[in-house]
């Protein structure tokens, strides 16, 4: 996540590396898997979905051995995307992009792009300024509504990061400067819902995640909220911590985890009411992070290692790509783990063992 929200976008696609102790084998790059800025990569049914940097979208479906580039329309940045199920895909970008596919990610379609995301943010402060408004919130109102102004005068929106939905109706995506945008048609509608969350410093929302029914929200200089009331109103958490989060995630029992900025990976059992600071990582940025076996998390850092969750909230080193950097991973249902990151194809990856280093070479 922190390369996709600073532009720091590496190259390519790193293949398939097992989750514990086994080899790693080096996928096979495909002529359209040449390198690429990617940002983000799901699964999407048997299918694998990677998006980037000039617009690119690449598909899979041989669990990334093999990729093929397919027209998404737009030449930005995108930056995040979900899979409602197999067939209906959103995708976010900059300049407040947002791109739907109905047939598995073959074909996209505009949603939300240029000042469209800027207009529903005024619309939502007109509508705001039309509501008795305290002396308190004015101040959020005036800064909102200049930023929309300055958007629409330059022809742009703020950048997206992230999007969720909880169910095929209710959805969100969220973006720099506090943008929210929701809808509650299954796409058909977006509209901003700025004033319904408690970020009165408009700190920029990198990740969102969908546990047990709630939303959360994370984003810069440690901001963490929840949303029981399928984003209607986001309050504020208190998790002690003032580094920026870039990833969102939850374990098998509901536990909801946060990382970010210089290696802070924080843990919450009870919906965010109190956190734990996870241990034994690394001082690198987590940029991505999933459930893994077992009822673990597996995080990963911007310089390219993942680490497992163990029961006494360590942090315990699975594998590293000595590609470098990477910006996203998404783990196999046969344990392997495809990741999205720099130097085209992985030529040599390292997994990591409780007794051993294996390695594998092209």
């Amino acid at each position: 996540m922190y390369h996709r929200i600073f532009g720091c976008l590496f190259l390519g696609l790193v293949s398939v590396l097992p989750v514990a102790g086994n080899l790693v084998h080096a996928a096979a790059q495909d002529s359209a898997a040449k390198p690429h800025y990617l940002t983000a990569v799901e699964r999407a049914g048997k299918r694998l979905i990677a998006v980037g940097e000039r617009g690119v979208i690449l598909l899979s479906d041989d669990d990334g051995a093999n990729w093929r580039q397919v027209d998404s329309g737009n030449d930005v940045t995108l930056t995040g995307l979900t899979a409602l199920d197999p067939q209906h895909i959103w995708v976010v970008g900059h300049e407040g992009t947002l791109l739907r596919s109905d047939d598995g990610g073959e074909h996209w379609a505009p949603v939300l792009r240029g000042v469209a995301a800027a207009q529903l943010a005024l619309a939502e402060v007109r509508h705001l300024r039309a509501s008795p408004v305290s002396a308190q919130a004015q101040p959020l109102i005036d800064g909102l509504e200049r930023n929309a102004e300055r958007m629409i005068e330059t022809g742009s929106s703020e950048p997206l990061f992230s999007i969720q939905f909880t169910d095929s109706q209710h959805g969100l995506a969220v973006g720099a400067y506090g943008v929210v945008l929701r809808t509650q048609d299954g796409g058909r509608t977006w509209a901003a819902v700025l004033g319904h969350v408690d970020n009165p410093r408009n700190l920029h929302l990198y990740a969102l995640a969908n546990v047990q029914g709630s939303l959360y929200l994370a984003g810069e200089q440690g901001f963490l909220a929840r949303s029981t009331d399928q984003g209607e109103h986001f309050t504020r958490l208190d998790s002690g911590a003032s580094a920026s989060f870039f990833t969102l995630t939850e374990d098998a029992q509901g536990g909801i985890y946060a990382g970010g900025l210089e290696g802070v990976a924080l843990r919450s059992s009870d919906q965010g009411a109190t956190w734990q600071a996870l241990t034994g990582g690394p001082k690198q940025s987590w940029v991505a992070s999933r459930p893994g076996p077992d009822d673990s998390v597996i995080f990963a850092n911007a310089n390219g290692a993942l680490f497992h969750t163990a029961k006494d909230a360590a942090l315990i080193p699975l594998a590293r790509s000595n590609g470098g950097p990477l910006s996203d991973f998404i783990a196999s249902p046969t344990g392997a783990t495809t990741v999205v990151g720099p130097g085209g194809v992985t030529h040599a990856l390292k997994a990591v063992s409780d007794n051993a280093v294996l390695e594998a070479h092209q």
